[in-house]
């Protein structure tokens, strides 16, 4: 399948991958455009990708859906919502004025697990092709503004946005997994939730699987065979995939020390933090600082 930013009839004006750290455009791509009448034909897409329609004047649009074809006006603050992996081409009539954004299915499956306790199913979002939602365009404008206006700390309201833009994103349009048929008798959706919170609050602690089994009321052997079924990983794996992510985030500030990272999240020591975070994204934690802009 094809990346959506592959087949732009033209150059955006604005993208958030030229202005952000790695890790904070990880989370999701924000692309701005004002593009000429165009064309891009059909294709299939690896990523989700939602457009947001600014221009003031509607506009004509075609669009080929599943080789289904319509046409329609585009109006202002409409938007288009496009799963992964469905067929689409357009044929806009007039010059666009668009923010395109685009999600990694991976990222969107891993965040709506890790930080809202939601199972996706593997078609993970509604496929909407045109509607008006105030709240979704009122947050990619917000984001859009953060990197054009680029204030002091930027970086970190974008992302903070960009989780926003997600938690809206999954909990309007998500298609979410039948919590009867994937928790089992012995571990429900409530007492993951306590699993979720008691870890992203004691992450920095040494805590051990027994500690995280404590919090859903059940023993290690029996928690650690029922969290495996649901979620995919052990309870360890998931724990050092979390403590990863948030090391992440504090070395974006590069004056940090990776010692006092590797403590402030829990690892025994820096050596444990490579190797835990060798394994997670397939870098030293020096060699993946390196790459941040």
């Amino acid at each position: 399948m094809a990346r959506y930013q592959d087949a732009y009839p033209s150059q955006p004006l604005m993208r958030s991958v030229d202005v952000l750290p790695v890790k904070a455009a990880q989370t999701l791509t924000l692309e701005y455009f004002e593009i000429p009448a165009a064309q891009m034909p059909e294709e299939v897409y690896e990523q989700h990708h939602i457009l947001l329609n600014l221009r003031t004047d509607a506009m004509l649009v075609e669009h080929w859906r599943d080789q289904v074809h319509k046409r329609f006006s585009f109006e202002q603050d409409h938007m288009v919502i496009t799963p992964a992996g469905m067929k689409i081409g357009w044929h806009w009539h007039d010059t666009a004025n668009t923010i395109v954004v685009t999600i990694d299915p991976a990222t969107l499956v891993k965040f709506a697990r890790s930080e809202l306790g939601l199972f996706l199913e593997d078609q993970q979002l509604r496929d909407v092709p045109l509607v008006e939602d105030e709240e979704l365009i009122g947050a990619a404008k917000a984001l859009q503004a953060a990197l054009a206006q680029r204030r002091t700390g930027y970086e970190v309201i974008y992302e903070a946005l960009a989780r926003g833009f997600l938690v809206t994103l999954v909990e309007k349009y998500g298609i979410f997994r039948d919590q009867a048929r994937d928790f089992p008798a012995g571990f429900s959706a409530e007492q993951y939730g306590r699993v979720l919170e008691f870890i992203k609050e004691n992450y920095s602690d040494s805590i051990s699987v027994e500690d995280i089994a404590k919090s859903a009321g059940l023993s290690r052997t029996h928690f650690s065979r029922l969290f495996r079924h649901v979620v995919g990983q052990s309870p360890y794996r998931f724990l050092m995939s979390f403590r990863v992510e948030r090391a992440q985030d504090m070395m974006q500030d590069k004056a940090r020390r990776l010692a006092e990272i590797a403590f402030e999240c829990g690892f025994s020591d820096p050596a444990h933090l490579s190797r835990s975070f060798s394994k997670e994204t397939g870098q030293s934690p020096s060699a993946w600082r390196q790459d941040l802009v």
